[in-house]
């Protein structure tokens, strides 16, 4: 596993590094940087509750896309994808049922934690998007279908 992630980590720093904008390389190498923090963190420690895995997780799940949002001007979308990628990520968790059955002593969510914060992250979903004038309303549409696979419910 770790040569795998040495392996993948090596092609992604080399893209990076072809990369003209130095000031974007750093940014993204520091945030690579803090997403492993959070996934050692994460790993490493006791799940304390829901929002403080959520928060994990967003950085994990979008830190970088973030980054890449921050520094070319697309701040405005940056909230919606960080939920986005969040949520999409519990919903794998749950149809995959990957963790859903261990416990905490092994610092793996139960399925009732994945639904909480899908619930959560749904709830927040909603308000970003009815909030988002910048977008047409098919897009927030396509948005809330792609985030949320297996509510069915439209927003």
């Amino acid at each position: 596993m770790v040569l795998s992630g040495d392996h993948f980590s090596g092609i992604h720093y080399r893209l990076l590094s072809s990369i003209p904008d130095f000031e974007f390389i750093t940014a993204m190498s520091e945030m690579i940087g803090r997403i492993n923090e959070v996934k050692t963190d994460l790993f490493m420690e006791t799940v304390e509750d829901t929002c403080w895995h959520i928060d994990s997780m967003t950085v994990i799940e979008s830190g970088c896309i973030g980054e890449f949002q921050q520094r070319y001007g697309f701040t405005k979308y940056k909230t919606i994808s960080e939920t986005a990628l969040c949520l999409i990520w519990y919903f794998k968790q749950l149809t995959k049922g990957v963790n859903c059955n261990w416990d905490r002593s092994t610092n793996r969510l139960k399925k009732e934690e994945i639904e909480s914060a899908i619930s959560i992250l749904s709830s927040k979903m909603r308000n970003e998007l009815v909030n988002a004038d910048f977008l047409a309303p098919f897009l927030k549409q396509e948005i809330h279908r792609l985030a949320h696979p297996l509510s069915g419910k439209p927003l």
